[in-house]
């Protein structure tokens, strides 16, 4: 199940420094997050371009993969797909739809699934930034306004959040997320699990609320695949 997480995740980014004497933000921490819970509530799906790093903190060794994520909301519910695709020794699929979690393997012809159980709320942290969980921001985590920064070219506000529950603090005790100051979604962020080790998400080339087809949700596997449970 931690490798499935893992390799999704969705979620976070790198520490910024503080500069002193920085111009003061244009928006406060509780502008950032009505103006994220206003675009969590229009939010439907999410087509992205998707890179990855997962950084080995001790020895400062980087393992980069690129690839696709879509992100679906059907009410309070949702769905991730995230699919691997270069290098291609590292091609995944990874799928999260009502609870039920595929994680396909090409190059070993197997699917790992299995149910989430009651812990279906974990797919929020996985997209965490996105969606009607939005809302709950400050529900479910500790919030601090770093900064703002430009990103890309993109103006961002920073914001670093420490997971209230001990459940998610397992995968990640404090996540950090660069959120666009046009559409308020996240372009980047940043996962840190307990210990040195962690990943950092960035997404461009956004297809946001352009609709996805039904087929997103069903993964296309070879007939010959072997299932695993877990």
């Amino acid at each position: 199940m931690t490798k499935v997480l893992n390799l999704t995740v969705v979620a976070l980014l790198a520490l910024v420094v503080a500069v002193p004497g920085r111009a003061q933000n244009l928006f406060s921490l509780d502008e950032v997050l009505s103006n994220m819970a206003a675009s969590g509530g229009e939010f439907e799906t999410l087509k992205a371009n998707v890179a990855r790093d997962e950084v080995n903190g001790l020895i400062n060794r980087h393992y980069e993969n690129s690839g696709e994520v879509y992100i679906g909301a059907s009410g309070d519910d949702m769905m991730l797909r995230v699919d691997i695709l270069d290098p291609e020794a590292s091609r995944q699929q990874l799928l999260v739809v009502g609870g039920m979690v595929q994680n396909y393997n090409p190059r070993t012809n197997q699917v790992q699934e299995g149910s989430l159980g009651d812990r279906s709320d974990i797919v929020a942290l996985m997209a965490v930034g996105f969606g009607p969980a939005n809302v709950d921001l400050a529900a479910n985590f500790e919030i601090e306004l770093v900064g703002e920064e430009d990103l890309n070219g993109v103006p961002t506000s920073l914001i670093e959040l420490i997971p209230r529950e001990e459940e998610f603090l397992r995968f990640a005790e404090r996540i950090r997320l660069w959120v666009g100051q046009e559409d308020w979604i996240p372009i980047q962020q940043r996962l840190q699990p307990p210990g040195v080790n962690y990943v950092i998400v960035t997404y461009s080339a956004f297809e946001l609320n352009a609709g996805l087809p039904d087929s997103t949700w069903v993964l296309d596997l070879p007939d010959d695949v072997e299932v695993v449970k877990f």
